[in-house]
């Protein structure tokens, strides 16, 4: 997030929010026992570690903004997290470079062949 110019806020909203496993994970565990992928240990270690990431992502939700604001008064930790942005945006190439009228075609049946074929 912070590559792409977005505030340190940002980046922590979407990094707590990325870390919860949630519940589709049961869904591929169940899979993976019944396709013997997994033994039935390994699906216990994932069920306590989504139903923990679960309970603990509100606490974490509601600690972003004390956590911003930390941040904000150490200039030298946001200083180091606003580098580091720096850094990587000066590795991309300038806007007015690269491709002009150009367009990315996914897939290619009919459709996207008369695309194509304009």
């Amino acid at each position: 997030m912070l590559a792409f110019g977005h505030p340190a806020s940002t980046a922590l909203t979407v990094s707590a929010s990325l870390a919860q496993i949630g519940e589709f994970s049961f869904i591929l565990a169940g899979l993976g026992v019944t396709l013997g992928l997994l033994p039935p240990e390994g699906r216990d270690l994932i069920l306590a570690g989504a139903l923990l990431s679960i309970t603990l992502n509100p606490l974490v939700s509601a600690g972003l903004d004390r956590l911003a604001g930390w941040l904000r008064l150490r200039p030298g930790m946001l200083g180091r997290l606003e580098r580091r942005r720096a850094d990587s945006l000066s590795a991309l190439p300038p806007a007015d470079e690269g491709p002009r009228n150009h367009a990315v075609i996914v897939g290619y049946g009919r459709s996207a062949a008369s695309s194509a074929r304009a």
